[in-house]
């Protein structure tokens, strides 16, 4: 999240140090604390969900005063990371990265209908990634699982689950 939010205009991103888990986020000459996901606003510490967007279909950044319309602090900025969902038509999506400093990572995203009227339909997303630095014997490993399952119930009635694991 922290490569998205430095390509935002008019957010700022700090890192607090080398080994630091998150960067501070500015916007509007204050600090963004104000996260959301799937619209419900979550803890202002936010680190371990930064590091990887792998669950997310997209990132929605409101700067101004929606921080004080929905009574969670600054008026900074709220960032809404809205998770993917299930897909009727299948997809797989397969990502590798390679980088100096022994930087590599791998990535799964399948998405299908698993009956034939497609009314269940499942996604899964996997994520890994090694880190290395400029300096000796400094190492971060990070890991998303996610997966998501949809149940059409009825032509008005949905019944979703899923789960997380960072």
């Amino acid at each position: 999240l922290n490569d998205v939010m430095d390509a935002a205009v008019g957010v700022t991103v700090k890192p607090l140090g080398h080994g630091a888990d998150g960067a501070q986020m500015w916007a509007r000459g204050s600090s963004i604390t104000n996260f959301q996901i799937d619209g419900v606003p979550v803890s202002s510490s936010m680190s371990n969900y930064l590091q990887s967007t792998a669950m997310y279909d997209r990132v929605e950044i409101v700067k101004g005063a929606t921080g004080i319309k929905i009574g969670l602090g600054t008026p900074a900025a709220t960032i809404n990371m809205i998770r993917k969902r299930p897909t009727m038509e299948p997809q797989t999506s397969i990502t590798a990265e390679f980088g100096n400093w022994e930087r590599y990572g791998a990535g799964l995203d399948i998405s299908r209908a698993l009956n034939e009227d497609a009314s269940v339909r499942g996604r899964l997303v996997a994520d890994v990634k090694r880190q290395g630095a400029w300096t000796d014997n400094y190492r971060q490993d990070y890991g998303v699982l996610y997966g998501i399952g949809e149940v059409d119930l009825g032509p008005r009635t949905l019944l979703t689950a899923g789960f997380s694991h960072i």
